[in-house]
């Protein structure tokens, strides 16, 4: 009997978790795995390009990584929507077992933890608010500092 209620429990809890986690992607949001973070990250930093990577390491379990997961596919959206593709939104669920390995490797220890891959720099963590239009002023006063102008690839 006591092990029924608990299956009952742990079904019903991981239910819970499924529902919370942030199932859609927004345009231009990727959703990274153990199989291509390294991948995305390292092509998408060739030096000679200076192309950006903003990555969203958020726990499914996070209260805060679930309430700003909205904010985050707005930073994709805006970026999306300005055609940029010098800039890379992405994230990583560290629920899934098999990606703790790329937070401990990248050294998260909190969720959310929002880190920027700049070609040629270390990791640059974000420690602003977790509101788009303050994520998207983070990433674009980066954009300036490397040379761009802010505009889309069409008028570059």
């Amino acid at each position: 009997m006591k092990i029924t209620a608990v299956v009952a429990a742990l079904t019903v809890l991981c239910a819970l978790l499924l529902a919370a986690t942030p199932a859609t992607a927004a345009p231009g949001l990727i959703d990274l795995s153990n199989v291509n973070f390294f991948d995305s990250v390292t092509i998408n930093l060739k030096a000679e390009e200076k192309k950006i990577t903003f990555v969203l390491f958020w726990a499914p379990w996070s209260q805060v990584s679930l309430a700003m997961n909205e904010d985050y596919k707005e930073v994709s959206r805006h970026f999306h929507k300005k055609k940029m593709s010098h800039v890379m939104i992405s994230r990583v669920n560290v629920g899934e077992s098999a990606l703790e390995i790329i937070a401990h490797k990248q050294k998260v220890r909190n969720f959310p933890t929002l880190k920027l891959y700049v070609a040629d720099e270390e990791p640059i963590a974000y420690k602003g608010d977790y509101a788009a239009e303050e994520m998207i002023e983070f990433l674009e006063k980066h954009l300036k500092r490397l040379g761009y102008s802010g505009k889309s690839d069409d008028e570059l």
